[in-house]
């Protein structure tokens, strides 16, 4: 289990607070945890399994492609906190 953390942003890298985000498990189409960002956009969740996750925000919203996806427990984001592009509503 890991600890993982994003930021959502739209337009000109402005913040998207109060918006609840789920991270979906890539293999098992299920909702695994959710959160709801703070007013820096930053959306924490604890406890993760290992492994590959699609980042879903809540309210209808979409994410600009292609990066929509994250791994926890890989040293493939390691050291730095992933910024995902949400299509403005």
């Amino acid at each position: 289990m890991a600890d993982k953390s994003i930021v959502l942003v739209q337009g000109e890298d402005v913040p998207v607070a109060g918006l609840r985000v789920d991270l979906v498990d890539a293999l098992d189409p299920r909702i695994v945890v959710g959160a709801v960002t703070d007013a820096t956009g930053k959306a924490v969740f604890t406890g993760v399994p290992a492994g590959k996750y699609v980042v879903a925000p809540g309210g209808g919203r979409v994410l600009e492609s292609p990066a929509s996806t994250t791994w926890v427990g890989s040293c493939r984001n390691c050291g730095y906190e992933e910024r995902f592009r949400v299509i403005p509503a």
